[in-house]
């Protein structure tokens, strides 16, 4: 008989005993240290309730020039839109089946009402940028915003606008 054959068994019921008994062996109880006790109540003191608005902090001329540009161009081009949008509507509603000239009519319409779509993004764009820098760095001037909430309306409408065509010219 090999050793290993003998040895075995008696390592197997050695180690059985060993681990069926519970001393030397923590308990998994949970200790007195382990509960967690005690109470907490609100403070009235700084929970933000009372707190002033962040002061307006003005724009200089040099950032006013930028976001005076920035906006007439946004409305410019939003112009030009409305300005296309009654032709674009008409061959929209005109458009033949897929390939027709009519259709392609409409196509070259709605990407040239795109584009100047595309015009008042670039201006949102920068104005996004600006935004992102006043908020991170606690320096947002007002203007930054009320310009950003302008432009974000102007192709709000666009867009809308937009979804109605192309709904007519697949449709």
């Amino acid at each position: 008989m090999n050793r290993s054959t003998i040895f075995l068994p008696f390592a197997i019921l050695a180690l059985t005993a060993g681990c069926a008994s519970s001393e030397g062996y923590p308990s998994l109880a949970m200790r007195d240290a382990e509960r967690v006790s005690g109470t907490f109540s609100p403070t009235t003191e700084g929970d933000g309730t009372d707190q002033a608005p962040p002061p307006e902090i003005p724009a200089d001329a040099a950032l006013s020039t930028r976001i005076d540009g920035l906006l007439n161009a946004a409305k410019a081009a939003h112009t030009r839109f409305m300005d296309a949008a009654p032709r674009a509507q008409r061959l929209a509603s005109a458009a033949g089946g897929i390939g027709s000239d009519s259709w392609a009519s409409a196509q070259v319409a709605l990407a040239d009402l795109e584009s100047q779509r595309s015009q008042a993004a670039i201006a949102l764009s920068t104005l996004d940028e600006m935004h992102v820098e006043g908020v991170t760095t606690n320096t947002l001037p007002g203007v930054v915003t009320e310009a950003r909430d302008t432009v974000i309306s102007l192709i709000g409408e666009e867009d809308t606008l937009l979804s109605q065509l192309r709904a007519k010219v697949r449709g």
